[in-house]
């Protein structure tokens, strides 16, 4: 995205994983889920997080201020406030 479409990449303010979109579409909490984060984005909570060296090597340092800082390590996190999110909590199951 960076290389082929720059100035969407430069506009972007956040990256999402689908599963964390939707968690913050429920909540209104900009969050990563431990799997989609070490998965996707090589974090590595006993190495201090996301892995900024390696991202400056190829060219993407700015990238990690674009991802989540908040990495949940369940799906459990607190339901939203009802004026935050238009779908009711209590019909959603997960």
């Amino acid at each position: 995205l960076k290389e082929n479409e720059p100035e969407l990449y430069h506009r972007a303010t956040r990256f999402y994983e689908c599963t964390d979109w939707l968690m913050y579409k429920l909540t209104g909490q900009y969050t990563a889920s431990i799997n989609c984060a070490s998965v996707r984005w090589y974090y590595n909570s006993q190495e201090g997080g996301y892995p900024v060296d390696f991202y400056q090597t190829i060219g993407l340092e700015d990238l990690v201020e674009k991802l989540p800082a908040r990495v949940r390590r369940s799906a459990l996190i607190t339901p939203p406030a009802p004026k935050t999110c238009p779908i009711s909590w209590h019909k959603v199951r997960m």
